[in-house]
């Protein structure tokens, strides 16, 4: 059944491509290609943090200082090549992710999705509700989850956007739009929600 599936989605997206498509679509497949290009993101992940780590050396033996805006104190760069650095940088690996507040939920949400993506109960279960949706009500939906997804807390960033992906895609639309609308929506929305409970983050008082 799932290799069914499969194939019918392959079948659509192959009556797709051969479609015009818009200068918007274009667009985004080109930003797609370029970040094809792009190392895979523990890589980047992982050069990015050797930078740092040599730039703390560098900057430290040059004595470079920043004053803390908060308090006016002097701060000085920590070389984390010195021995109380590698230290620091193995008695914190830990806690480093322990400490993202939104990981726990990340993982689940994330397995969850790939399970559901993967198997195509995703893609089938989007197609039932929103298969025949006009393209302004999907939109329309994935901005509203975005809006009031701050009652996860800051895992919303993280999740809807590659889930919207998947929508937009089972319904022929450009998975990266997508993502930008989810992004978009859930930054915005940060601190509003249809729960008069959440305006008490934004100082404001309802009377």
């Amino acid at each position: 059944m799932t290799e069914k599936k499969g194939r019918s989605y392959e079948q659509k997206e192959n009556e797709a491509v051969k479609v015009k498509k818009s200068g918007l679509d274009r667009f985004l497949d080109a930003i797609e290609r370029m970040g094809n290009k792009l190392p895979d993101p523990i890589t980047m992940f992982l050069g990015l943090a050797v930078i740092v780590i040599v730039l703390s050396a560098v900057f430290s033996m040059l004595g470079v200082t920043a004053v803390n805006p908060s308090d006016g104190s002097t701060v000085q760069v920590f070389n984390l090549l010195s021995v109380a650095g590698i230290k620091y940088l193995w008695t914190n690996v830990i806690t480093n992710f322990s400490g993202f507040a939104p990981l726990g939920m990340v993982l689940v949400a994330v397995v969850g999705s790939s399970l559901a993506e993967k198997s195509g109960f995703l893609v089938a279960v989007m197609e039932k509700f929103l298969g025949g949706a006009k393209g302004w009500i999907v939109t329309c939906v994935v901005v509203f989850l975005g809006i009031n997804l701050n009652v996860a807390g800051d895992a919303g960033n993280i999740v809807l956007p590659p889930l919207a992906a998947v929508l937009f895609m089972s319904v022929g639309r450009h998975p990266l739009l997508g993502l930008y609308t989810a992004f978009a929506s859930v930054s915005a929305g940060f601190c509003a929600n249809i729960d008069p409970w959440t305006f008490r983050c934004a100082g404001i008082r309802l009377h």
